[in-house]
């Protein structure tokens, strides 16, 4: 017997779907604002008229369809296009991978725009296309998306299924962070493709040259300072000193984002004088876009 959904019965509903054992009484003016799959699906005429066509089911007096979808599936979004001010629509509020993944094919299937709309704007946010924007410990943020070593696979799936690619360096920049364990693992849970744990470990590959590529041009005295700097000696025996003692990033997967705040550092505690500081900051910058457009172009390549 089918069971009437708590939070989605209306007693005012004309139109019934059934998802596996479980009918929702809904409104066709709510469905059909959001929806032109179901605005097509339920242009049938009402009863008592529509009681003569005996290829339409109808249960509790209403015309009824079925669906494929789990009820659970279908519960999430309904009340997606019932409640403008549910959680999916919050930001602030971290949503699963697999919650996102329902949403996408649903809205996608039944055309539902305002919600593949939102969902597809947590990619983006989580998993930003500016160097700039990239956070330090992307596993320990609170992100629109709930990121581990498993939803960050599926969140590529998802890039790749969406045509989100603008959010795919970020996502491999992350997973290059993880451990040779958790990439393996989402191989064998087929959380991922084997294709871009490949990718995965050529961002990790370019990250570790990465280190190299920022600090060691100027502890091994090949890096070349610009402008007209009176006590050139001086300020590179202060920088390389400060390289020494400094030990937060020299060696870390992450140097890519952790560089500037090195940068500050050395800025505040040593007396380097101004054309030095600019000529570190231009090695800084050039530097870093440069391994950036390189995850970049890791990341796309086949998509």
């Amino acid at each position: 017997m089918l069971q009437e959904d708590s939070d989605l019965w209306f007693q005012d509903g004309t139109i019934i779907i059934v998802a596996g054992e479980t009918k929702f009484r809904l409104h066709p003016g709510v469905l059909s604002r959001h929806s032109e799959v179901f605005k097509d699906m339920f242009n049938v005429p009402q009863p008592p008229e529509a009681q003569a066509d005996p290829t339409m089911e109808y249960i509790d007096n209403c015309p009824a369809v079925r669906v494929s979808e789990s009820a659970e599936d279908m519960a999430l979004l309904l009340s997606a296009m019932y409640d403008p001010g549910c959680s999916i629509y919050l930001m602030e509020h971290p949503m699963t991978c697999s919650v996102a993944s329902t949403l996408l094919r649903l809205s996608a299937k039944y055309e539902v725009p305002r919600v593949h709309a939102t969902v597809s704007k947590r990619f983006p946010l989580t998993f930003p296309e500016s160097i700039e924007k990239l956070p330090l410990e992307p596993f320990l943020l609170k992100s629109p998306l709930v990121l581990d070593g498993h939803s960050l696979f599926q969140a590529i799936r998802l890039m790749h299924e969406y045509d989100m690619k603008l959010a795919l360096p970020a996502a491999f920049y992350y997973a290059a962070q993880l451990s040779y364990e958790k990439m393996l693992n989402g191989i064998l849970d087929q959380s991922w493709r084997a294709s871009d744990m490949q990718k995965c470990l050529e961002v990790r590959e370019i990250l570790l040259k990465a280190d190299y590529q920022l600090y060691e041009p100027i502890f091994d005295h090949t890096f070349t300072f610009e402008g007209g700097c009176g006590n050139r000696e001086e300020c590179e025996a202060s920088i390389r000193e400060q390289m020494l003692n400094y030990g937060g990033v020299y060696g870390d997967i992450r140097s890519l984002v952790q560089f500037p705040a090195w940068l500050d550092h050395l800025r505040q505690h040593t007396g380097i004088c101004n054309d030095c500081s600019v000529s570190l900051n231009h090695h800084c910058e050039a530097t870093r876009y440069s391994i950036w457009a390189d995850i970049g172009r890791v990341s796309i390549r086949g998509v």
